[in-house]
């Protein structure tokens, strides 16, 4: 069974700095998983090429592109749902309000179903040097809520 692991670090309240810091987890990476390594992926899963893949994926990602920049919510019922998101800085009347406003574009991935739900079952280990055993003897890794989530 695969894990995935974490490290404790310790966190203020930014809100509320007089507080002391409490600890929370915070994922540890194992590796990078390259857009070639799943264009090899899927060629060894299906009849295509990884040079198939990588068109269809560069066509993907040029069309979401346009729809994003178009104002459209970009669903891909498999994988989920893509959309733009924006920051601004505020103003005290609506009429105050224009474009210029605006400071920050960015895109959020709302993942579909499936996805959710993979979630649901990862087991977790402590980071100590190795990420292939368990920090429990019984072979489970403990939960961590993620409190950026």
């Amino acid at each position: 069974m695969a894990y995935v692991a974490y490290s404790v670090i310790t966190r203020t309240n930014p809100q509320k700095k007089e507080e002391p810091a409490k600890f929370y987890a915070q994922i540890q990476a194992k590796d990078e998983y390259t857009f070639d390594d799943l264009a090899a992926a899927v060629e060894g899963r299906c009849s295509v090429t990884s040079s198939d893949v990588k068109a269809v994926m560069d066509a993907v990602m040029k069309e979401m592109s346009a729809q994003l920049k178009d104002g459209k919510i970009v669903r891909i019922n498999d994988l989920g749902t893509f959309r733009i998101s924006a920051t601004s800085q505020g103003v005290d009347t609506e009429k105050a309000f224009n474009s210029s406003k605006i400071t920050k574009a960015r895109i959020l991935f709302r993942p579909c179903k499936e996805l959710k739900n993979m979630c649901t079952s990862i087991k977790f280990t402590k980071f100590g040097g190795t990420m292939e055993k368990p920090e429990n003897p019984d072979g489970e890794g403990g939960e961590v809520i993620d409190p950026m989530d």
